[in-house]
């Protein structure tokens, strides 16, 4: 099989065995077609391998509990002191509450680690309206902002669209581009996301004046 790596058993001299890519590459010489075979022990990628996937898993185990227990809490908050709290605690409250019920379905999906690596991670696929989305996340995110003395705003041209992906993931990715934006704007800057059709395809862009 040419150009294919396959993994099979190598025998060292005392008996035991471990594991090997073997691959087989073709090259032409004046002499006609040699193989060129290229035989890779993969005992310490393996290894390797095991010890993120376990790495992984723990972390994941380890953050769940307590990001449980925390979007419990600010939900039994946002439900019980609804009339008594004051309009801005409440909505970072509500924010807080769906940021952490965010992460704990985050954190569930990276469980299966397996799936993602080999390709086959399960979104889930519903009509999502990008402006309603961007400006939950640019909400979400005000408050890190302000903290750098840095302004978040929508661009007032976007365009309202619609678009078929997963919620979660598309939030996330969101949020990356923002964060990223904002730790790296100056002072009493600003970040303006902007969302235009293209096509058939809809554009989100998060523009900063860092350097």
């Amino acid at each position: 099989r040419m150009g294919a790596g396959r993994k099979l058993a190598g025998r060292r001299k005392d008996g035991t065995e471990f594991p090997v890519e073997v691959g087989l590459n073709p090259m032409q010489t004046g002499d006609g077609v040699t193989i060129l075979s290229t035989i890779v022990d993969l005992s310490e990628r393996n290894r390797i391998e095991r010890l993120k996937d376990e790495f992984v898993t723990t972390v994941s185990h380890e953050l769940r509990t307590p990001l449980t227990s925390i979007a419990g809490a600010l939900g039994l908050l946002v439900g019980n002191a609804a009339e008594t709290l004051p309009r801005a605690t409440l909505r970072l409250l509500t924010i807080a509450q769906a940021n952490s019920q965010r992460l704990v379905r985050l954190v569930n999906s990276i469980l299966d680690m397996e799936k993602i690596e080999s390709g086959k991670v399960v979104f889930v696929l519903k009509r999502v309206e990008v402006c309603e989305l961007v400006e939950q996340a640019i909400e979400a995110n005000r408050g890190f902002a302000e903290g750098y003395s840095v302004r978040i705003r929508l661009d007032a041209g976007s365009q309202a669209s619609e678009i078929r992906g997963d919620v979660d993931w598309l939030f996330q990715v969101v949020t990356n581009l923002l964060s990223n934006a904002i730790k790296f704007s100056p002072p009493g800057g600003e970040v303006v996301v902007g969302i235009e059709k293209r096509g058939g395809n809809i554009r989100v862009s998060v523009q900063d004046h860092g350097h």
